[in-house]
């Protein structure tokens, strides 16, 4: 990860961890969608698991989603659906 000019690691770090607290639930469920997926191609299903697992870790959206909700007073369970679908949309 490139740390951003002026911002230590070490905060960089909290927030990273903070991004995956609030909206890794969302990212579970997501990837969870995708992967349960059967395509008749074994290659490119062997390529989307690499993508999900590997490299797909989107949790900023969640995360500003459900703060926003919080923001205002409301119950970010509520919106796991739609964080999730959120992120779907986000990797297309």
């Amino acid at each position: 990860m490139k740390i951003w000019k002026g911002m230590n690691s070490e905060l960089l770090e909290h927030l990273k961890s903070f991004l995956v607290e609030k909206g890794g639930e969302a990212l579970k469920k997501a990837r969870d969608i995708v992967l349960d997926e059967r395509l008749e191609c074994e290659e490119i299903q062997k390529a989307l698991r690499y993508f999900m697992v590997e490299y797909w870790n989107e949790c900023t959206t969640p995360s500003l989603l459900f703060l926003a909700c919080e923001a205002v007073g409301g119950d970010s369970e509520r919106l796991l659906d739609f964080a999730s679908a959120m992120i779907l949309v986000n990797g297309a």
